[in-house]
């Protein structure tokens, strides 16, 4: 249970930076270095055994393929905040092809 919230504004230097809040259950300390990592399913004992995992994975290799990046911040109990940087510049040349 919790919520999401997504903000995004731009920045500086021509970036767009987009924010996602997750009210939810938050990732422990030490799984926030594999959450990136494909087929690595944290919190595999509490959610959905169907789902692959490849998510958080697929996602980073997309906002790379951009020149992008993506961090977390999370707290067990509390919650994960997901900062997705994109350059401008790469969304308008996708937008062309």
């Amino acid at each position: 249970h919790g919520t999401v919230e997504i903000s995004s504004e731009i920045e500086e230097e021509n970036l767009l930076r987009v924010v996602i809040l997750d009210t939810g259950c938050g990732i422990s300390r030490d799984k926030l270095e594999v959450i990136f990592d494909p087929l690595i399913r944290v919190g595999k004992d509490l959610y959905n055994p169907e789902n692959s995992g490849l998510g958080l994975a697929v996602t980073k290799s997309l906002i790379g393929q951009m020149n992008g990046t993506i961090s977390v911040k999370s707290e067990l109990g509390v919650g994960s905040q997901f900062f997705i940087g994109l350059p401008l510049d790469e969304i308008i040349e996708l937008k062309r092809n």
